[in-house]
């Protein structure tokens, strides 16, 4: 029991330690030219409810 306890007194920091280091991620946001290439319609906005007003 003791030694188990000795095991996760370190492999609880170590696991929590992976998880924020592989969750890191050091994306680029896409450029125009990839958004441009998505061919969105553009167009009015409609929506669903009251109208404010």
């Amino acid at each position: 029991m003791k030694q188990a306890i000795k095991i996760s007194a370190w492999l609880l920091p170590v696991l929590f330690a992976v998880l924020i280091i592989s969750c890191h991620t050091n994306s680029v946001p896409p450029s125009t030219e990839l958004i441009k290439q998505l061919n969105l319609k553009r167009g009015d906005i409609i929506s669903c409810g009251m109208a404010d007003g």
